[in-house]
Formats: C-alpha cells, sequence, structure tokens
C-alpha cells in the first residue's frame, strides 16, 4: 500500500475581526462562541479580539481532525464533534474563506435546526450569516430522495477505494439488510465518484453514497438520479419527520 502522508498548508499572515465585525458581533450581545476553521488559518488573534469584548470562547475537537477548532467537510452530522454544539448555549463562529466547511455546520442540523451560524472572512473582511435558507435546497432533494428510497425496487450503493472513504465490508452488511427487504441490490466499487456515470445505470432506481458524505448531500443538487447518504438511509423517519 501506498503511504500517505498529510502536511498542513497554513495561511502565511496574521488574521484579525475588522471594526465592523467586531461592531456586530457586539450589538448580537453574544456571550460565547465555539470557534472554528479550517486547517489553514491560525485563529489566535482572533479570539484574543473577541475576548477582549466580554466574548467567552469554546473549542471543540470534530472527531475526524487532529485539533481542537479545526473541521472537515465531512463534520457535516450532529454527532461529528465530541460534544453537542447545537444544544449549547453558545453561538458558532467560522472563520476561514468560502463556504464548504462552515455549510457542514449547517447540514449537521438538517434533523432539527437549532443555530445560524457565522462566518468571518479574513480575506475579504466581511461577517455574513448563514441560516437554514441556504441549505433548504438541499434538505427538500433530500427528503425526496429518501421517500424515493422507501419504494425503490433495485439499489446500488456506491462503495470508493479512497482512503478514509472505503466502507466496503458495511456495504456488504446494508446490502444483506435490504435485501431482506425484498428489494435487488448491487454493489459498484470504484476510485472517483462520477456522478454522470450513475445514468449508464437506468435500472437503479436510488443509491446510497458510503464515500464522503457531502456527495449525498451538496451533490444531489446536481443530478436526477435519486442519491441518499448511509446515515440518512439509517435515519430516514427521524429526517423525514423533521
Amino acid at each position: 500500500m501506498v503511504k500517505i502522508i498529510f502536511v498542513p498548508c497554513e495561511f502565511d499572515e496574521e488574521i484579525f475581526l475588522d471594526e465592523n465585525s467586531i461592531k456586530s458581533l457586539k450589538e448580537k450581545k453574544i456571550n460565547s462562541l465555539f470557534i472554528f476553521s479550517s486547517v489553514q488559518f491560525n485563529t489566535k488573534n482572533i479570539e484574543k479580539q473577541l475576548e477582549n469584548i466580554g466574548i467567552k470562547i469554546k473549542k471543540t475537537k470534530a472527531k475526524r481532525t487532529l485539533k481542537k477548532g479545526q473541521i472537515l467537510g465531512c463534520d457535516c452530522y450532529s454527532d461529528s464533534f465530541s460534544e453537542d454544539i447545537f444544544n449549547s448555549s453558545s453561538d458558532i463562529l467560522y472563520i476561514g474563506d468560502g463556504l464548504f466547511h462552515p455549510f457542514s455546520l449547517l447540514l449537521a442540523q438538517k434533523e432539527n435546526f437549532r443555530k445560524n451560524i457565522f462566518v468571518f472572512n479574513p480575506l475579504k473582511k466581511s461577517l455574513t450569516i448563514l441560516t437554514i435558507k441556504d441549505i433548504q435546497n438541499i434538505i427538500s432533494k433530500l427528503k425526496r430522495n429518501l421517500r424515493i428510497f422507501l419504494n425503490a425496487k433495485k439499489i446500488g450503493i456506491i462503495s470508493s477505494t479512497k482512503y478514509g472513504q472505503n466502507y466496503l465490508e458495511s456495504c456488504f452488511s446494508l446490502k444483506k439488510e435490504i435485501e431482506k427487504k425484498g428489494k435487488e441490490v448491487f454493489v459498484f466499487v470504484c476510485d472517483f465518484v462520477d456522478l454522470k456515470e450513475l445514468e449508464n445505470f437506468s435500472f437503479i432506481d436510488c443509491w446510497i453514497n458510503t464515500a464522503c458524505p457531502r456527495i449525498g448531500l451538496d451533490d444531489i443538487l446536481s443530478t436526477e438520479k435519486p442519491l441518499i447518504n448511509l446515515k440518512d438511509a439509517l435515519n430516514i423517519y427521524k429526517i423525514l419527520d423533521s
């Protein structure tokens, strides 16, 4: 097996909150914040700024990360973190450019939305707020796909060979469980998951993704083929009832 080494690439400038962002946080009378960022950004200066205006800083560890405060795009379920950040009284601030990572904090609440997400972009010096409206199209499509899954006769399970995304044994265990319900199940193994390739298997009524969970969330907007994540399939009724 090829040895894989992950090397963090850090942003080489110090980052600070701008005056408008500090003013906005003050006006919202925030008492405490869970701080998250991608691995590129060192947030120590911003944490000091927030503490200086009376905001308590909290950090928790996402289960798949190396350190507290770091977040991955795949941390998109409520149990992705070492503590229940969404039922806490603290607000949540993500520091970084782009929306892929903070969207995971929205998607983690799709079953029971409780918190908007503050996002500070250190490159643009701007503070924005993400709400459930920002993922409403994903939630709607997911619920539609889950309903199709319930009635589907032929299921395709996608298994990736990529490091950290390979759950082939779980795929075959899932296959046996679904077959008990009288459905036909086919396991498809690949490296790169190309959603366009799903169109080549028209006999499949619904697909279950076991690779990166963002494939079964964000990417369902770009394909008509019904696609859901393994974890959502196991939690189907709670999502549909939300």
